[in-house]
């Protein structure tokens, strides 16, 4: 038995090392902009309903499982140990990316630079401008609204634990959370906290992790094949079973395309998705988790894609012909090679470089 709660608990941490690179994947696809630059509606078309379908799981589901990461095994006297180890996996990295990014900003907005980059502002070079780019995420890496949002949730961690320690506290808490922002819609600043409903996913997955995160460590067609190794017909049909209810409640998220979707069905169709993701990672362990990028790759992925799929997306550009069908082309190009130039560079600087590696991974594997 005790074999079983190990492997099922290691299974457990490399089902999230594979849904987190899914999620940074969702994200490079969500910015891409290769289709600014091609005159082709077919494609703006497709691009515009994969971004507000499938990649609309990858924010929430990150603020769940980053809520669900810290209230696992968690207590007030594990409160400091918990906060320092995210001043170096969230505070130093979020500060650390906002100054490559202000650089990357100030070079880009250069005349011999600003026509490669569509919509980019021209940045007023003053100790202010250069001060608040490195501190606050706005400013030059937006992308990074995330991370700033989550230290935020990380600083009222130890407010919130003592409402959801209790289950019915706990849901009437996320139940109040819900009906505020789903169904009256209110929300804090936005020139400050880009989405207000990433609170509600990050408690969610707080509350999970305090009160189900056993349920989490389970896997069904782990056990069916420890306990049942002979009966490869009924594994295979199970696989499969699991696979295609996976599969479903995945692309439940097409269904956000629907005109006039209320706020809170979108939020039911974006945790139905984020479901049918986590069975599929059970399905896909025959794949070899060990040939996977590791956490601090996922996260380089997610924190310097805002600057090499540019690069790539416009040497594309400048590289092929500029017939509209190219938009595809450059499309999947991009996203494939920044996929590669993120694994590549975190390969090169955990081996040559390792203090950058852990200032820029937060001391990530």
């Amino acid at each position: 038995m005790k074999k079983i709660k190990r492997n099922e608990n290691e299974l457990y941490w490399k089902r999230i090392q594979l849904i987190s690179f899914v999620l940074a994947v969702f994200i490079i696809i969500r910015h891409n902009s290769s289709v600014a630059n091609y005159d082709f509606p077919l494609m703006a078309s497709v691009y515009w309903a994969i971004k507000n379908s499938i990649t609309e799981v990858a924010v929430p589901l990150f603020f769940l499982i980053s809520g669900l990461h810290f209230f696992r095994n968690y207590s007030p006297l594990s409160q400091k140990r918990k906060l320092k180890s995210r001043v170096k996996s969230l505070l130093i990295p979020y500060l650390a990316w906002n100054s490559i990014y202000c650089v990357f900003y100030i070079i880009t907005s250069l005349p011999v630079f600003t026509q490669y980059f569509i919509g980019r502002e021209k940045f007023e070079v003053t100790p202010l401008n250069v001060f608040m780019g490195c501190i606050f995420h706005n400013n030059c890496n937006s992308h990074f609204w995330f991370v700033f949002d989550l230290m935020v949730c990380v600083v009222l961690n130890f407010v919130v634990f003592y409402i959801i320690r209790s289950k019915i506290a706990g849901t009437i808490f996320l139940s109040i959370l819900f009906v505020v922002i789903f169904i009256i819609g209110l929300a804090l600043p936005v020139n400050i906290f880009y989405r207000t409903d990433a609170f509600f996913y990050y408690y969610l997955g707080a509350f999970l992790g305090m009160h189900y995160s056993k349920l989490f460590s389970k896997d069904v067609l782990w056990k069916q094949e420890n306990e049942t190794m002979t009966g490869t017909r009924k594994i295979f049909g199970l696989h499969f079973v699991y696979f295609l209810i996976g599969l479903i409640c995945l692309f439940a998220c097409v269904l956000l395309l629907l005109p006039g979707l209320h706020n809170g069905v979108k939020c039911f169709l974006i945790l139905l998705s984020a479901f049918g993701l986590w069975i599929l990672s059970s399905c896909c362990r025959f794949i070899g988790f060990n040939c996977l990028p590791q956490g601090g790759t996922t996260f380089l992925m997610y924190a310097a894609h805002g600057i090499i799929q540019p690069i790539i997306v416009k040497l594309i550009y400048l590289v092929f012909p500029k017939a509209g069908w190219m938009s595809f082309v450059n499309f999947l190009l991009s996203i494939v090679l920044t996929v590669i130039a993120c694994i590549g560079f975190r390969y090169l600087i955990k081996r040559f470089l390792p203090p950058i590696d852990k200032v820029l991974t937060g001391w990530r594997r």
